[in-house]
């Protein structure tokens, strides 16, 4: 069960555990030309940050129903009858009357794939193959792109910028946010 470190008046003592900025923010953006192709992918990673995951401590506590559910922290797994322990030995340590505490903040470093497109444009003699240029057109491009398509992080919530939002900046915490939405889109544009 976690310690609460008091002082002599028995007043929780207030740490630095972390910062909910970033060490480290970084991009790369590539375009690559390959004749007609064009490949275009961003990368994106933060390291070195916190976040204080209440997701994950509110499914213990029994918000959003989650009364001791949080199988990872309360794993009873190989153990006796006689020396597993009930939710109630958990709850009083683990959340501390709905404070924050140390066994919910996380690293939530991460990096992304933010975006991958690949575009192919036709020329004048391939249009004309297909019989384009009969309608006037000088040109067609088409592509596909795809956002938000993978994370990699070792945050156990669904996303580790799920608690980044602007009322958020200065304490990042994550309660039941869920991820952005990988998206697909195609194009198809054509010049006269």
């Amino acid at each position: 069960m976690p310690i609460v470190q008091s002082d002599s008046n028995n007043i929780p003592v207030r740490q630095f555990l972390g910062s909910g900025d970033p060490a480290l923010n970084m991009g790369w953006l590539n375009t690559v030309h390959i004749g007609n192709l064009t490949l275009f992918g961003h990368f994106h990673a933060a390291l070195g940050q916190k976040m204080l995951n209440d997701t994950r401590k509110n499914l213990l506590n029994g918000a959003a129903g989650g009364a001791g559910r949080n199988s990872d922290v309360m794993d009873q797994t190989g153990k006796t009858s006689e020396t597993k322990k009930p939710t109630s030995y958990y709850v009083p340590g683990l959340l501390q009357s709905g404070l924050p505490t140390e066994a919910w903040l996380e690293d939530n470093s991460f990096v992304k794939l933010r975006s991958l497109s690949a575009r192919f444009r036709f020329t004048e003699k391939q249009l004309g193959r297909v019989g384009l240029n009969r309608f006037g057109a000088d040109g067609l491009t088409v592509g596909l792109e795809g956002r938000d398509l993978f994370t990699w992080t070792k945050y156990w919530g669904f996303d580790p910028e799920g608690g980044l939002i602007a009322t958020n900046r200065v304490a990042p915490l994550n309660w039941f946010a869920y991820p952005p939405t990988r998206t697909f889109t195609a194009s198809f544009a054509i010049t006269f």
